[in-house]
């Protein structure tokens, strides 16, 4: 479980990091 919170987590991350970069 807790192996799939910290996915989420980075993968949230990454996904506002892209955000950054394309905007």
């Amino acid at each position: 479980m807790r192996d799939v919170i910290l996915l989420v987590r980075v993968m949230k991350l990454f996904v506002r990091l892209l955000n950054g970069v394309l905007s």
